[in-house]
C-alpha cells in the first residue's frame, strides 16, 4: 500500500482548520424552564461567561438587550420559579440554575438583562443526609448513618439513599442497592428528576473510608473524602438523544440531572511529579495507621497497572504559547494530630456501672444508699479512651526538633473508632507539606477543552524545569459580540488564586458546618 505524504498533510491541515473554527465559535446558550423544558436559544447576547470548577459550583451569566423576547420571558416568570441556563460547545455541556436576574440601564438609556446562575453542582450543597433514610423524621434511629467501604461507593450511597428518600420512597432498595435487576424493576424516570449513577464493579477499588452522617450537608460530609481519595463529583444534564449513562440499570427518557463520582488520582499528593500517574504508585500504610511510605512500581512488569486516567496532555513552556503559572512550596504545619472528645458508648456504660457499684457499696457503709441513683454519671462520662493522638513519624523526623507539637482535628467525636482513625488521617493530610501550582493556559493551544482534556482530569505542566502533575481545577470561557470565545484553564489548586475575602468566606462556611454537626450531636 502506498501512502501519499501530500494527502496526509492535507487531512491534518483540514482537521486543524476545523478545530480552529470550532474553538472560535461561540457556545450555544439556551434557556430551560423549571421542568428543564426548552424555552429558546440565546442569540443576541452582548457578552457572556461560564465556568466549570472541579468539585465546586462555577458561575455563569450573559447580557441580553431588554427588548429581546427571551429577556421579556426571564422578567415575566414567577419569582419562585426555577430557570436553567445551558452552555454547549461541540465537546462540552454545562448547566446552571439562575439565582439572580439583574437589569442595568446606562447613561444612554440602554437597558440590558443579566441572568446570573450557579452550576447545578450546587445541588450537592442542598441535600441533607438523614441518620435513617428508611424512617420518618419523627423517629431517627440510629443516631448516625455510619458507612464504611470504598470511597466511591460510600459517597454514591449517601446521595442515592437521600435522593431515594425524597423522590421514590415506594422503592425498597434491598440489601444490594446497586443491583441492576432491582434498578430495572423499580426505577421510573418520572419519579427521579435527579439521580446518582449506580456503582459499577470497576469503581470498587477506590480508597477505603468511614463516614458518619447526622443531618449533615452532603457536600460538607464528602468533600474531605473527595480530596483525600482523589475523586471528582460531577453533575451533568442528560437530555433525550444523549447516550444512556447506565443502560444495564435504567433508561432515561426525559431531562435529568445526573450525578457521578469519578476516580481522578491513583494517590493524591504523593510526589507532585509526572511519575504519580505515569507509573503505578504503591502506598504502604504502616501499623500505626498514619505513617505512609511510597514506592514506585516498575510499570513494565504489568502494563495494566497504568490507569485509564493517565495523562497525555502535557504543556511545556518552550513548546506552547499563552502559559502562565505560579508555584508554591508549602511547609508542613503539624506532625501530630489530636482528635476525639467522646468515649465509646460501651466504655461510658461500663464506667457508669462500675461507679454506681462502688458508690452503692460506699453508701451502704455510711448509711447513704441514694448514692447509687446515678447522680455522678456525668462525672465519669468521656474520660476513658476519649482522645487519640496520630503521629506521622516520617514527617516528624523531617521537620526537626523545633516543629509544632500538635494540632487538633474535629470529627465525629469518638476517637477510638474507625471514623476516629480517618479523622486523624484527614487532619494529618491537611497539615502536610506539599508543592502546589496554579497554571493558566489558552484553549486550542493546541489542546481543546472537552475534546482532549476536561475539568478534573490529569495533565502535566512544565514549571522550573520539571513536569508537575495535577488536575485541571477549573475552566472559564468568556466572549462577546466583538471578541471570540476564550478559555482560561487553571491547573492545580485554584484556591491559591482566591482573594482573602473569598478564602475567609470558605473557612466560615466550613466552620458553620462543623458547628451544626456539633450541635446536632449534643
Amino acid at each position: 500500500m502506498v501512502y501519499s505524504l501530500d494527502e496526509g498533510l492535507r487531512i491534518i491541515d483540514e482537521q486543524f482548520e476545523q478545530d480552529q473554527r470550532d474553538a472560535n465559535s461561540p457556545p450555544r446558550i439556551h434557556i430551560r424552564d423549571k421542568s428543564l423544558s426548552y424555552v429558546g436559544d440565546v442569540e443576541g447576547f452582548n457578552n457572556y461567561s461560564w465556568e466549570d470548577i472541579c468539585n465546586d459550583a462555577g458561575e455563569a451569566w450573559f447580557e441580553l438587550p431588554s427588548e429581546d423576547d427571551l429577556s421579556k420571558w426571564l422578567l415575566e416568570q414567577p419569582v419562585d420559579a426555577d430557570i436553567f441556563l445551558v452552555f454547549e460547545t461541540k465537546w462540552k455541556r454545562e448547566t446552571y440554575k439562575v439565582y439572580d436576574i439583574e437589569t442595568d440601564v446606562d447613561e444612554n438609556g440602554i437597558e440590558v438583562v443579566r441572568p446570573v446562575a450557579l452550576h447545578i453542582f450546587d445541588e450537592t450543597k442542598h441535600i441533607r443526609c438523614w441518620p435513617n433514610t428508611m424512617s420518618t423524621i419523627l423517629i431517627q434511629v440510629p443516631k448516625v448513618d455510619l458507612q464504611a467501604g470504598n470511597s466511591i461507593g460510600v459517597v454514591k450511597g449517601y446521595m442515592f439513599r437521600n435522593l431515594w428518600r425524597e423522590q421514590a420512597s415506594f422503592w425498597i432498595p434491598g440489601f444490594d442497592i446497586w443491583s441492576p435487576a432491582n434498578w430495572r424493576a423499580n426505577f421510573r424516570n418520572a419519579e427521579w428528576p435527579m439521580v446518582m449513577l449506580p456503582l459499577l464493579e470497576s469503581e470498587k477499588k477506590s480508597e477505603w473510608c468511614v463516614l458518619g452522617a447526622r443531618m449533615d450537608n452532603f457536600y460538607d460530609l464528602v468533600k474531605p473524602t473527595l480530596e483525600d481519595a482523589g475523586l471528582q463529583l460531577t453533575a451533568k444534564l442528560w437530555l433525550p438523544g444523549d447516550p444512556q449513562p447506565a443502560p444495564n440499570h435504567m433508561t432515561l427518557d426525559r431531562p435529568t440531572i445526573v450525578f457521578d463520582v469519578k476516580q481522578r488520582k491513583p494517590v493524591s499528593g504523593i510526589t507532585g511529579t509526572i511519575l504519580d500517574a505515569i507509573r503505578d504508585l504503591l502506598r504502604i500504610i504502616l501499623p500505626d495507621g498514619t505513617t505512609e511510605q511510597v514506592t514506585i512500581a516498575d510499570p513494565n512488569t504489568d502494563p495494566s497497572s497504568i490507569t485509564g486516567d493517565t495523562p497525555y496532555v502535557i504543556w511545556r513552556k518552550d513548546q506552547h504559547l499563552g502559559l502562565r503559572s505560579k508555584m508554591t512550596i508549602h511547609k508542613p504545619l503539624e506532625h501530630t494530630i489530636t482528635t476525639g472528645g467522646k468515649s465509646p458508648d460501651a466504655i461510658n456504660q461500663g464506667a457508669k456501672l462500675i461507679s454506681n457499684i462502688l458508690l452503692g457499696m460506699l453508701g451502704q457503709l455510711i448509711g447513704m444508699p441514694w448514692l447509687t441513683l446515678g447522680i455522678f454519671d456525668k462525672a465519669v462520662e468521656d474520660i476513658i479512651l476519649a482522645w487519640a493522638i496520630f503521629t506521622d513519624f516520617n514527617r516528624k523526623a523531617a521537620m526537626g526538633r523545633y516543629a509544632h507539637k500538635s494540632g487538633f482535628e474535629s470529627g465525629g467525636g469518638v476517637a477510638v473508632s474507625p471514623s476516629g482513625l480517618q479523622t486523624g488521617r484527614v487532619g494529618l493530610f491537611k497539615a502536610r507539606g506539599y508543592v502546589s501550582f496554579a497554571a493558566a493556559v489558552d484553549d486550542a493551544s493546541p489542546y481543546m477543552l472537552g475534546k482532549h482534556v476536561d475539568v478534573g482530569q490529569h495533565c502535566g505542566f512544565e514549571i522550573a524545569d520539571k513536569v508537575w502533575l495535577s488536575n485541571i481545577a477549573s475552566a472559564k470561557q468568556t466572549g462577546s459580540r466583538e471578541d471570540p470565545p476564550m478559555w482560561t484553564i487553571s491547573v492545580g489548586d485554584y484556591r491559591q488564586q482566591e482573594p482573602p475575602g473569598t478564602t475567609a468566606l470558605r473557612h466560615l462556611e466550613t466552620f458553620a458546618g462543623a458547628l451544626q454537626q456539633h450541635a446536632s450531636s449534643i
